[in-house]
């Protein structure tokens, strides 16, 4: 269990040295991803929950 806490870039990294550089960007990308997806949904939903509120009030 406690391996695969482990992140994917040591454990590979150490496994298969020549891959590590391809793994870095991959990960780069994973976390970008996460990212984008959190923005949009704190967007979108935050965004909705204010137009209600608005709409509520008025």
């Amino acid at each position: 269990r406690s391996r695969l806490a482990q992140s994917f870039d040591y454990n590979y990294g150490d496994f298969i040295p020549i891959l590590r550089p391809f793994l870095r960007g991959y990960l780069k990308i994973c976390k970008e991803v996460k990212e984008r997806r959190l923005q949009l949904f704190k967007d979108y939903f935050v965004e909705e929950r204010k137009k209600l509120g608005s709409t509520k009030s008025m």
